[in-house]
This record gives C-alpha cells, structure tokens and sequence, in this order.
C-alpha cells in the first residue's frame, strides 16, 4: 500500500507539474497575447510617422458660359455712284450770234446760265465783240461742255459751257466782263447748273457797263420825274425810248424809271434781279 501510495503520490506530482507546466505556458502565452494586443493597440491609436501620400484634389471645370452674341455692327451705306464729269466736245465756232449764242460745226449753242442785251438794247452789239474776240484769239477753236438741266432749249439750240481749249469758260468770262448777267438757273426755274453759284457770285462783283454812243437807240435827254411818270410793268422800256442805263436801280428810279419786268422790259436784263421776283428797279 505504501509503495502504491508512492506511486499515486508521484503519478500526482507529475502531473501537478504537468499542469504548473501547463499553466505557466497558457500564462505565458496571454501574456504575450496581451502584449501583442497592447502593440497592436498602440499600433492603432499611434500616429503613422510616415504621412500618407495626397491625392491632388481634382477641381473639377468651371461650367462654359453659353457664348454672348455681339450686336454686329451698322452696316454702312454703299457709296454712292456719282456721275461722271461731262466730257467736252470740240467743236469749230462758224459765227457769234450774240454775247450769249454761237454757231458750231456741231449745232446752235446757247451759253448756260447767262444772259447778254438782245438786239436793240444798251451793249448788245459791245456783248457779241466781247464773244466773238474771246473766240477768235483761240483760233475759233472752243470745248462744248454739257451742264444745264436739260440739253436743248425751247429754240432748239443744245445748252452748253463754252469752253476755250485751255479751260477758260466763256461764259463766266462774259458775267465777269458786266456784259451778262447770271440768269436761267434754279432761282427762275430753269433748273440748278454746276457752274451756278460762281456765275451769281461774278455778277454781283461785274462792274456796271454804261451804254456807249451808238449802241443802242437812247434818248437826246433823260426824262425827269416831273416830265414822265413811268407805266407799271413798262418801266420806259415798252411806250417810251430805253433808259441810259443807269449805274444802278436808284439812279434809275431817282431819274423816274422802273419798275421793270422780265419778258416786257429790255432794261430788265441790266439790273440785278436781286430777290427773284422778275421785277427790278420796283418802288
């Protein structure tokens, strides 16, 4: 009995030890697995020293704004096409009808926008000379330019610029020279020409012409006021001899002539007509 007490006390040591072994080895091995756990911990809740690699934030592209629709721009007018320049046309003076009528190779002209004594009156024959001596110092050689408003007159007779081949214009000269004035244009309604405003502007600057011996048919002496009260629309020129010619439409109403009309009187050619009624020298 005792040896088999000894026996069961042995066989329970060892495996008293067995188990001390056993639990020492489980303690162990908890402890261990604390530790782990505890890194594994601290492993969480510590901060990386390594910082984590950035992603660069992608901004995404500002939204196209629909496009703004300019107003265009006015369109200009075209340009207009203005006419050409009337080309002259040379032509052979035959003969000088008057200060402002000529004969050509290329028809009957009547000068535009001028008018000189018709036969009969103060300087018509001193008008034709003037004309007809411009002419002939350019070997009778002129350049017919259109210009008026229309290209005949009512006669027939084709309305033109009479140039010399150098450029002068005849008719301005005429204007210029007192023996024609500025007339058949837009302010009588005839139509405006090109040539117009220097044709009026030479007549109010053209010297007054006097009427020299045998011109014209003329009285031996003026007539007063008291001697002759002159007719309305007649002016001296239709019932009684012409008037001298005076320098101007005072000096005729003061020696008692005027009024005169246009298309009645030939004295009305001689005055300016400053108003465009058809009537000078009026009271």
């Amino acid at each position: 009995m005792d040896g088999c007490g000894a026996r069961k006390r042995a066989a329970w040591s060892v495996a008293a030890a067995g188990a001390a072994v056993t639990a020492a080895c489980l303690l162990s091995a908890c402890a261990a697995s604390g530790v782990g756990q505890a890194s594994d911990s601290v492993a969480a809740t510590s901060p990386d020293p390594t910082p984590p690699s950035l992603t660069p934030t992608v901004i995404p592209p500002a939204p196209a704004l629909p496009s703004a629709t300019l107003p265009s721009a006015p369109s200009l007018p075209p340009t207009p096409t203005l006419p050409p320049v009337p080309q002259g046309a040379s032509a052979t003076v035959l003969s000088v009808v008057d200060g402002d009528t000529i004969v050509t190779d290329a028809g009957k002209i009547r000068l535009i926008g001028i008018d000189t004594p018709e036969v009969g009156n103060c300087n018509y024959r001193v008008a034709g000379d003037e004309l007809r001596g411009a002419i002939a110092a350019q070997g009778n050689q002129v350049v017919l330019v259109p210009g008026a408003h229309d290209d005949k007159d009512k006669y027939g007779r084709l309305l033109r610029y009479v140039q010399t081949p150098d450029g002068t214009d005849l008719n301005l000269h005429m204007v210029q020279s007192g023996l024609a004035i500025a007339r058949y244009d837009s302010r009588d309604g005839y139509g405006y020409h090109p040539r117009e405003a220097s044709y009026i502007a030479a007549d109010y600057a053209a010297p007054a012409r006097s009427c020299p011996n045998g011109s014209s048919p003329s009285p031996s002496s003026p007539p007063t006021p008291a001697q002759q009260q002159p007719l309305l629309g007649t002016g001296g020129g239709a019932d009684t001899a012409l008037d001298p010619r005076f320098t101007s439409c005072s000096a005729a109403k003061a020696a008692g002539y005027g009024p005169y009309l246009v298309g009645v009187d030939p004295e009305y050619a001689w005055y300016h007509d400053g108003d465009g009624d058809g009537r000078v020298c009026e009271y």
